[in-house]
């Protein structure tokens, strides 16, 4: 079992090498930052649960939360915030998208059953 982090800095550290990591391969890193950039692509486990999942982003920003104390601990938080707003931004339109393709599949699938029948 892994040793808790009740510290800040390791606890940054860790957040950012895990958030890299799990990031897709097409967000590229600018001087070891995640990039926004208008790069679309698939998001794999992100959508999901588990220890590659946006939840887990969550968490750890609120721990960051609690143990921030200067104006620069939350400067940092902040810029975390940002990143992983930016990537549910875009999950959401990959949801959507996902979700548009069923249902194009499911209503052309329909209507070949009628037409077969």
């Amino acid at each position: 079992m892994p040793k808790p982090v009740t510290s800040l800095p390791d606890l940054v550290k860790l957040f950012w090498q895990w958030w890299t990591a799990t990031n897709p391969s097409w967000r590229t890193l600018d001087k070891n930052v995640l990039v926004y950039g208008r790069q679309l692509g698939y998001w794999g486990g992100h959508i999901y649960c588990g220890s590659r999942g946006i939840l887990l982003a969550l968490v750890a920003l609120r721990w960051w939360w609690d143990l921030a104390e200067t104006e620069n601990d939350f400067g940092t938080w902040r810029a975390a915030v940002s990143n992983v707003h930016w990537v549910l931004t875009h999950i959401e339109h990959h949801i959507e998208y996902i979700v548009y393709i069923f249902i194009q599949y499911w209503s052309l699938n329909i209507k070949y059953q009628a037409l077969s029948r």
